[in-house]
């Protein structure tokens, strides 16, 4: 992984099988793309985290597209949002007047919140990948 450590073999066959799916998809590869984590060293959130941290996700994006301020506060006094947020997070939800530049970063939230929500199975599908 970069480290010096040894790779396992199911680490190299789940990043051969991820890119000829991406290929397969049309979606250009990097040849240098990482191995990540071999599965005994990661571990599965529970469904009640992973909704926690959809809910999460959905109340920083919608501060991030310039929700109505009482209404963002509404979301996170309701679903108590504050205990589910990252540190960078919290900082921005506790910030009166974001610079721009943070607005759009966390509106981009969205696109980690898609993914929870179909691993919920919230939705059918993802779209489909782009190289754009």
């Amino acid at each position: 992984m970069g480290d010096g450590t040894a790779l396992s073999r199911a680490q190299i066959e789940r990043r051969q099988r991820s890119i000829q799916r991406l290929r397969a998809e049309g979606v250009p590869v990097a040849e240098s793309l990482p191995c990540i984590e071999d599965d005994s060293e990661t571990a599965f959130r529970s469904v009640d985290e992973v909704v926690d941290r959809a809910v999460a996700l959905m109340a920083v994006a919608r501060k991030g597209e310039k929700a109505p301020v009482a209404l963002v506060s509404r979301v996170a006094d309701d679903f108590r949002v504050p205990a589910k947020l990252t540190p960078l997070e919290r900082a921005f939800m506790e910030d009166p007047h974001p610079p721009e530049r943070d607005l759009i970063l966390f509106s981009w939230r969205y696109e980690a919140l898609r993914v929870l929500l179909w691993s919920l199975h919230f939705l059918p599908a993802l779209p489909p990948g782009s190289s754009r």
